[in-house]
């Protein structure tokens, strides 16, 4: 269930691919989430074992663990919320260079509003300049 899938009027589905031997492999993580914590098939992916009852993860539940992860960091958890992690990964795909329809599709985007909170880097921002700069030089007339 997600705010744009209330309802579960449509199935999500979302896939992952692994980075076999990193240390931040997706796939290797999940499977040792699943490996320690068995859930049925028809319950949330994401939840633990408690007194031998499967105990779904509840959004405050995330939200206290990442902000005690981001105070840990030595970060001001105030600045975070559970939005920071859709925030994150349309950041993150956008700066990879993934095509912003792919970013709307796998973030379950019903707008073009997650545009909004696409932050971009220096670099990104440097090189929108660059282009422009690139172009003025190849118009006629250019010297001076």
């Amino acid at each position: 269930m997600s705010k744009t899938n209330q309802f579960r009027q449509r199935q999500q589905v979302i896939t992952i691919q692994g980075v076999k031997g990193h240390v931040l492999d997706p796939y290797a993580w999940l499977q040792k989430l699943f490996t320690l914590h068995p859930a049925d098939g028809d319950a949330p992916a994401f939840g633990h074992v408690q007194g031998g009852v499967y105990v779904p993860l509840t959004y405050s539940r995330l939200l206290v663990g990442l902000k005690d992860l981001i105070k840990a960091c030595g970060l001001d958890p105030s600045a975070y919320g559970g939005h920071s992690l859709r925030r994150g990964g349309a950041t993150w795909a956008f700066q990879c260079g993934v095509h912003p329809l792919f970013i709307r599709i796998q973030g379950d985007w019903q707008s073009d509003t997650w545009l909004l909170y696409v932050g971009m880097s220096a670099a990104q921002k440097c090189a929108v300049t660059r282009m422009m700069q690139e172009k003025i030089a190849s118009l006629p007339g250019a010297a001076i």
